[in-house]
């Protein structure tokens, strides 16, 4: 249950860090193929499932 705990918890440090580097990113640049990238792994951070 801990392991599970602990991923859920690095999970949401990443989209914390996605989040903070998406807005620091959108203020300074419109790249579309760089949001696009990090809209593609976000959704692959939503998908991932974890074995309790």
């Amino acid at each position: 249950m801990m392991a599970a705990y602990s991923m859920l918890c690095e999970k949401i440090k990443l989209k914390d860090a996605l989040n903070l580097i998406k807005s620091k990113r959108s203020k300074s640049d419109s790249n579309w193929a760089f949001k696009k990238q990090f809209e593609e792994f976000e959704e692959e951070l939503d998908t991932q499932t974890y074995d309790v």
